[in-house]
C-alpha cells in the first residue's frame, strides 16, 4: 500500500470491474466516475464508524448478492481514487492514519464477472476525523483494571462485586470507562475518560454501582427515605459539568411547605416538574455492571468493539427499574 500523504484523504469501497494495484480507475471516454458505477448493485448503507488515532474502522449493512467489497482512498491533494483493499466482509479497518487529521470514505459491493470483479454503485463520501492520540484506550483502561485486580490481590480483597463497563457518553468513539466496586444502595459508580493520553477520572455517580447515561449526559441520582436527589450533568470536551440539580421530597412524609428544589431554590411543583420531566423523558441506561472484573477476560473485552449505549438495560432516571 501507499504510504499515506499527511492530508485530507476520501475513502471510497466500491464493487468493481477492475482489479488492480493502488491505482486510480479512470472513467471510460470520460464519463463521470459515478455513471460507471451507477449501471449496476446499489451501495452499501448503514454504515458505523469507530476511529482511533491512527485507524479508522468502518462497518456497513450487507449487500444482497455481494461477493466482495472495495475500499479506495482519494488524495485531496491530487483529487484522484486509489485502491485501497478488498474485503470479504462488511467491515474495513484503515491503517496507517495520523492523528487529528480529517479522512472520508466510500463503499460498494463487488460481484464476480469471471476471474474478475464487476463494481457496483460507489457510495457517498463519509467524513471521518482520527482521535487526538486517544486510540490506545484499549492499552490504557486494560492496564489501569489490572493494576486495580493487583490491589486487590495484594490486600486480599474480594473481588466477587467488582464489575466494570464500558459506555461512550459524548459520542467521540472514545468510551468512558465505569468502575464498580459493588451493587450495595450505597455502591456509586467510578467515572473514567482518556484526556491528552490520560486516564482522568470524572467522578463518582448512581447508586447501586450503576449510574444513569444518555446522549452525552451522566445522570447522577439518589434515592431514600422517599426523596429524590439528582444531579444532571453535560459531558463536553471531556468534562463533566452540572447542566441541573433536582430534589423532591414530596412523598417523604416530612411536613416541608417547601418539598421541591430545584438548583438549590425552593420552588413549585408545576416550575420543578416542568424542569424534572424534561431529563425525566430522555431514554436513559444503567451503565457500570456489565463486565466481572477478572483479568482473564480483559483481553476479549477489549478486543472488541465498543458496545452501543443502547445495548445497556434501560432505565427510568428518577427511580431503581
Amino acid at each position: 500500500m501507499k504510504k499515506l500523504i499527511n492530508k485530507t484523504i476520501v475513502f471510497a469501497a466500491s464493487a468493481v470491474i477492475f482489479a488492480g494495484a493502488l491505482t486510480s480507475v479512470p472513467a471510460p471516454d470520460g464519463m463521470p466516475y459515478a455513471s460507471v458505477c451507477a449501471q449496476t448493485m446499489d451501495a452499501p448503507a448503514g454504515y458505523k464508524l469507530s476511529v482511533g488515532s491512527d485507524s479508522v474502522t468502518l462497518k456497513w449493512k450487507k449487500t444482497e448478492g455481494a461477493d466482495a467489497y472495495r475500499v479506495y482512498l482519494r488524495d485531496s491533494a491530487s483529487k484522484k481514487y486509489v485502491k485501497y483493499k478488498d474485503v470479504k466482509g462488511e467491515k474495513i479497518t484503515v491503517t496507517g492514519l495520523k492523528s487529528g487529521e480529517s479522512y472520508k470514505l466510500k463503499v460498494c459491493a463487488l460481484t464476480k464477472n469471471g476471474k474478475k470483479y464487476k463494481e457496483g454503485k460507489l457510495s457517498k463520501a463519509i467524513s471521518v476525523k482520527t482521535s487526538e492520540g486517544t486510540s490506545d484506550y484499549r492499552k490504557l483502561y486494560k492496564s489501569y483494571l489490572k493494576g486495580v485486580i493487583n490491589e486487590y490481590k495484594e490486600n486480599n480483597g474480594y473481588m466477587g462485586a467488582v464489575c466494570f463497563d464500558l459506555c461512550d457518553i459524548d459520542g467521540d468513539n472514545i468510551p468512558e470507562l465505569f468502575l464498580s466496586r459493588g451493587c450495595a444502595h450505597a455502591d456509586r459508580v467510578k467515572v473514567h475518560t482518556i484526556r491528552d493520553g490520560k486516564i482522568v477520572r470524572l467522578g463518582e455517580f448512581g447508586s447501586y454501582g450503576e449510574a444513569a447515561v444518555t446522549g452525552g449526559y451522566v445522570g447522577d441520582v439518589m434515592i431514600g427515605q422517599g426523596g429524590v436527589m439528582a444531579n444532571i450533568l453535560r459531558m463536553k470536551d471531556g468534562k463533566l459539568s452540572t447542566v441541573v440539580k433536582l430534589e423532591d421530597w414530596s412523598e417523604s412524609g416530612y411536613s416541608s411547605a417547601d418539598p421541591y428544589t430545584l438548583n438549590g431554590r425552593s420552588v413549585g411543583e408545576a416550575e420543578y416538574k416542568k424542569e424534572a420531566d424534561k431529563y425525566g423523558e430522555m431514554t436513559w441506561y444503567s451503565v457500570g455492571r456489565t463486565y466481572s472484573l477478572e483479568e482473564s477476560d480483559l483481553d476479549e473485552v477489549f478486543s472488541a468493539d465498543i458496545p452501543d449505549m443502547n445495548a445497556h438495560r434501560e432505565t427510568a432516571l428518577y427511580s431503581y427499574d
